[in-house]
Parts: C-alpha cells; structure tokens; sequence
C-alpha cells in the first residue's frame, strides 16, 4: 500500500514537474522570446502566488495569464481589466489623441480608450493638441510594463 502510494505521488509530481522544467528549458533556449505564451499548468501555482489569485480557478488562471521569456527566465503577465500585457507603446504622436485634442482643446486627460492603455504615457489637451504629462511608465529591458510582469523562474 506505501509502496503504491510513493508510486502514485512520483507520477503526480513527476508529471506536473515535466511543464514546468519544458517553460523554463524553453526559456533557457529562447532567452528573450517576446512573443506570448499560454501558462503552462505546472505554473498555475506560482503565477497564483505572484499575483495573489488564491481564489481563482485553475482554469480562469490559465486563461487570464500569459508568459514570455526574458533573460532566460518565465515571467508572467495577470491579464485583468485594462492591463496590457503585450509591448509597450512608446510613441509620442498618437493621431486618435489628436482628433480628440481637436474636439475637446483643454482636456485635462486624453481617456485610455483613446490613447491607448498601452501607451507609456498619460496624455492631456492643450490648445487643441496632445501632450504627455509625467514621467512614462517604468518599462523592462524588452519594452514590456515592469509593473505587470512577474518572474515565475
């Protein structure tokens, strides 16, 4: 029955542990692969510990969370509401903000359905014209929002 047992407990851990060594093989080979990758089952724990996704299903995980490789590491992007996960836009003309600036000349703020919520920027209208205001948003070495990304290892 223990011998069973002990059996049973390497093929669970052995099995779970094969994606998650594939994820990190993978990024030891492709060192800084930006294109997104659906998270691997292994790193459903772990993306739920980075993210504080206690309560989210296995499934919903899964589906709300994206990884890349960045210096030979996995790190993970918790998709929500809003959050972009995918490059940074890092340009300083936007033509819909212009178009909108022309409409609405001295808008406190350009809304992010309008610049975009990719943008590094926060946007504002000033006679007719778009400006950033603040610092951009801080971004990884790829070009990524630091502040979405995780490293799972």
């Amino acid at each position: 029955m223990v011998k069973t047992i002990f059996i049973a407990l390497l093929l669970v851990f052995g099995i779970l542990a094969v994606p998650s060594a594939r994820a990190a093989g993978y990024c030891a080979a492709h060192p800084n692969e930006d294109a997104l990758h659906a998270l691997p089952m292994a790193l459903v724990p772990a993306a739920q510990a980075a993210f504080g996704l206690h309560g989210l299903s296995t499934a919903q995980t899964r589906r709300m969370t994206v990884t890349r490789c960045m210096g030979g590491k996995v790190y993970a992007c918790f998709i929500g509401a809003n959050l972009p996960c995918g490059k940074a836009n890092k340009a300083r003309n936007l033509p819909a903000a212009t178009d909108w600036c022309e409409n609405n000349p001295n808008a406190d703020f350009v809304p992010a359905y309008i610049s975009g919520h990719d943008s590094v920027y926060a946007w504002r209208c000033r006679f007719g014209l778009p400006v950033h205001v603040g610092p951009p948003a801080v971004l990884d070495q790829r070009g990524f929002f630091k502040c979405y990304w995780k490293n799972l290892g």
